[in-house]
């Protein structure tokens, strides 16, 4: 039976490379509006990137931990005023430690409404799931 310790070594290891590699091609945002615009923009309707700015600053502060802290976006529908969708935002910063000790990847999600232009749809705007736009 493998001890613990390297269990977690092996675990770290098989874990973290790979992540490593991945977040290293990131782009690093100072603000999660640029990505929500990119998102906006995306022919696919997703973003992502690594966040430096005071969410990102705050968010370690909370999680004690300075791994990067992931955003991703994604349009989940539409609004009939132009250059305004629904956007799911996903934020995660890996092996962050709990109150236990243990390491677990810190995630939160939430929607926003937001226009190209910074602003929220004007009052009375449809909005179209991206299931029905298909």
């Amino acid at each position: 039976m493998i001890k613990k310790p390297i269990q977690r070594v092996i675990f770290l290891v098989v874990w973290f490379v790979p992540l490593h590699s991945a977040i290293a091609e990131m782009a690093e945002y100072a603000s999660i509006k640029q990505l929500l615009i990119q998102a906006i923009d995306a022919p696919d309707g997703k973003t992502s990137g690594i966040l430096t700015g005071n969410i990102a600053s705050f968010l370690r502060k909370a999680t004690h931990s300075n791994l990067p802290l992931i955003a991703n976006v994604t349009t989940v529908g539409k609004f009939s005023q132009p250059g305004c969708k629904r956007l799911n935002i996903h934020l995660s910063q890996p092996g962050v430690k709990t109150t236990t000790g243990e390491s677990e990847n810190f995630d939160v999600a939430y929607g926003i409404n937001f226009c190209r232009d910074g602003d929220i749809p004007q009052v009375g705007n449809r909005f179209e799931p991206l299931r029905a736009l298909n």
